[in-house]
């Protein structure tokens, strides 16, 4: 994977040629890999396409051709600081416009998080290319909300002038929760999981990994070694 970002132990765990397209006028990253019936991989919010790299190898391996796009805003992906740009109907839009760009037909999209509605959106004007669908983990309907979503903490407080922009913004605080939550129930399991490293190196929190670091550092000492730097 020449000219990736990513360090060495990352690219270990996600291989792939990095394909980029124009959406919008926006640059969005996708894997594809394969031939044969296209599966389609969506995300949710905060992970990216990482979130599907043991899938990549079965799927290609069983005759389908496997695309993975990164949302705008999230991994590869460009990622804009106007929030009008992260809209559900933006995301939507750029789902489309990369997929009928791709000509990709009897496709499997498969949805989690807010891959459902983007995705459920994309299968309900674009029938014609669209044979199965893999709903997980998401949610395809205005009313009624969520408990989640009613709760002063961590919803409404997220979405407050002022306290939302501090706590998302400048501390990426759904960031570093919300990929735990998402794809691990064990907090020490998730710190030791390649997982983590990924989403810090797309979506950096610097005082998270200041964090982390300390902690790696502190367990070599344990094991009476010199500390390493953890960058």
């Amino acid at each position: 994977m020449e000219g990736s970002p990513l360090p060495i132990g990352i690219r270990e765990q996600w291989p792939w040629r990095p394909r980029f397209a124009g959406v919008n006028g926006w640059r969005m990253h996708y894997v594809d890999e394969g031939a044969g019936d296209p599966v389609v991989l969506l995300h949710g919010n905060p992970t990216w396409g990482f979130l599907y790299r043991d899938f990549v190898a079965p799927l290609t391996r069983a005759g389908h051709r496997v695309v993975i796009p990164d949302m705008i805003g999230f991994g590869l992906s460009e990622k804009p600081t106007r929030e009008e740009a992260h809209s559900l109907n933006g995301h939507i839009a750029n789902l489309t416009a990369l997929l009928r760009r791709l000509d990709l037909r009897r496709m499997t999209v498969v949805c989690h998080d807010w891959g459902g509605p983007t995705g459920l959106a994309f299968a309900l004007s674009n029938r014609d290319r669209v044979s199965a669908l893999v709903v997980m983990s998401t949610w395809a309907w205005p009313l009624p909300p969520a408990d989640f979503h009613t709760r002063i903490f961590p919803w409404r407080i997220m979405h407050a002038p002022l306290v939302g922009p501090y706590l998302l913004g400048r501390h990426n605080a759904l960031a570093g929760r919300g990929v735990y939550l998402s794809v691990e129930v064990h907090l020490e399991g998730f710190r030791r999981d390649e997982a983590s490293d990924a989403h810090d190196q797309t979506a950096p929190d610097v005082w998270r990994r200041h964090q982390r670091s300390r902690e790696k550092s502190a367990r070599v000492f344990v094991n009476g070694r010199r500390p390493v730097e953890q960058h």
